[in-house]
């Protein structure tokens, strides 16, 4: 595996994670953490780009995240329930959070057109996180049809998903295939750049966006 561009500094960190996670909220007996459990992996995704360009990237534990998430969807007036967040909300809450908290970058909304691979890379090589969506499947078979996601050690699948966002941190690639490296879960995970591409082409949720592009400003 040989690493093609990454962000410059170590990424988000929870404890020993690699990102946020929203099942931090799994066992907290608040209001409202259902929802953030189910369907917060969009503030996840954005709380963490904003914490890593910040300069805040290690929390020392799961409630010192947690206070963060809940600012973040509190700005953003993100409501907690198991649908989660659109990539409309995730672009306006970008853009808002950017211009609030003075990041000086600016946001654009990228469809599925064209190849954004060089988008990705200028990014990172920018310094700058890559907030991801992966439509969400509908009809029967969904399973099957799931993203897959490839452990960074082995390649070997790892973990099926849609209708969730990622922050892609690093590409890489390994004999003739680009592996984009992620951050989903709190975990790091890889997926295949043209699995990624294919799944967003196939799927008609795509068309509706699939990554935030963020430039300097």
């Amino acid at each position: 595996m040989k690493k093609i561009v990454s962000l410059k500094k170590e990424y988000v960190s929870v404890g020993g994670s690699f990102g946020g996670n929203q099942n931090f909220f799994k066992d907290s007996k608040k209001i409202f953490s259902k929802g953030k459990q189910m369907g917060g992996c969009g503030v996840v995704a954005l709380t963490d780009t904003v914490s890593y360009l910040n300069g805040f990237k290690h929390f020392t534990d799961p409630e010192a995240y947690r206070s963060r998430f809940n600012e973040t969807a509190k700005k953003i007036l993100f409501f907690p329930s198991r649908f989660g967040m659109t990539f409309i909300k995730a672009f306006w809450g970008m853009r808002f959070l950017s211009h609030i908290q003075k990041l000086h970058v600016k946001c654009r909304w990228v469809l599925p057109v064209g190849d954004p691979y060089k988008k990705i890379c200028r990014m990172l090589s920018e310094d700058l996180p890559v907030i991801l969506c992966i439509p969400k499947i509908y009809g029967p078979g969904k399973k099957a049809r799931m993203l897959t996601f490839y452990d960074p050690e082995t390649l070997k699948p790892a973990d099926r998903t849609h209708g969730h966002f990622v922050v892609a941190t690093g590409v890489y690639i390994n004999e003739n295939d680009i592996y984009l490296e992620i951050s989903s879960w709190g975990k790091r995970f890889f997926i295949k750049y043209s699995e990624f591409r294919a799944f967003i082409k196939k799927h008609p949720a795509g068309v509706l966006g699939y990554m935030l592009e963020l430039k300097r400003s």
